[in-house]
């Protein structure tokens, strides 16, 4: 990965003609695909991120109604601008994928970006390269949080990009963008009961006892999603992990954190799209 404090790159996916990015703290609070923010504030932000890689987000970043679902949709249809209402009334037009929380695009699409937003779940970005017999390449972005884990959402992604037109999921690229850490992934009995019982049962491997407080555990969620896409038949030197923790202390410059700041509105954007020559 390389990049400036601002906008960093996923590196494996920069051999491709593909941008796959994700925003930090200097880039502005992101809000979300409902939330325009005060004045509109989230939505400038978003636009200005967007338009450094040649995006006119009014018309051409679709973003995804994140759910904590498993459902990943393919664009086109493209979704008709939706007005979205700030807690200040401000409204703003956007492009809304409504009860999604994955997407899917060919190149062959209109120049467009996916984009999703997270604050401490992980996201994935997908890309299939072109196959021989000429059909076009594939991006996807998916909101792989600790409840897509549990839907497995990283199958529903490989399966959309299958049906979209791929014909050899081992040669599926899988980036892991920045989440929390197993370190800041703490689940506590008292809230999170029904999440150790399911990942205890299901992926022992990725949860650890910690001695304080009883009962808790630390959660690996970048080994539950290599899991998953690695058990789809992808190759494991096609799956990348940018490592970055969003709740680490010594982020709290580079990334907006939920669990660390408790902040509601506060999110980093992820975002994919085709560079699409001039």
């Amino acid at each position: 990965m390389k990049g400036s404090v601002k906008a960093m790159s996923i590196h494996v996916l920069e051999k491709f003609p593909v941008h796959a990015v994700f925003s930090t703290r200097q880039d502005g609070i992101m809000g979300s695909s409902k939330n325009p923010g005060p004045g509109g504030e989230y939505v400038k932000n978003r636009n200005r991120f967007a338009s450094r890689f040649g995006i006119n987000a009014p018309t051409q970043l679709v973003m995804m109604g994140q759910v904590h679902g498993k459902t990943v949709r393919r664009i086109p249809p493209f979704p008709k601008p939706e007005r979205t209402f700030g807690t200040d009334g401000t409204a703003v037009a956007v492009l809304r994928v409504p009860d999604t929380d994955g997407l899917v695009a060919l190149m062959d699409t209109p120049k467009i970006a996916l984009a999703a937003f997270a604050s401490d779940c992980h996201l994935a970005y997908l890309y299939y390269p072109a196959a021989e017999r000429g059909l076009p390449a594939i991006i996807g972005i998916v909101h792989c949080g600790r409840a897509g884990q549990r839907l497995n959402i990283a199958r529903e992604s490989i399966q959309r990009i299958w049906r979209a037109g791929a014909t050899s999921v081992s040669e599926i690229q899988v980036a892991i963008g920045p989440g929390i850490c197993r370190r800041c992934h703490i689940l506590y009995p008292e809230r999170h009961a029904s999440d150790i019982m399911f990942f205890r049962r299901e992926y022992e491997d990725f949860v650890e006892e910690i001695d304080e407080p009883r009962g808790a555990v630390a959660l690996d969620s970048i080994g539950i999603l290599r899991h998953q896409f690695l058990a789809e038949g992808l190759k494991e030197q096609n799956i990348e992990v940018v490592g970055m923790c969003t709740a680490c202390p010594e982020n709290r410059a580079l990334f907006i954190s939920h669990r660390r700041d408790h902040t509601p509105d506060g999110a980093n954007m992820n975002q994919m799209g085709f560079i699409v020559p001039a």
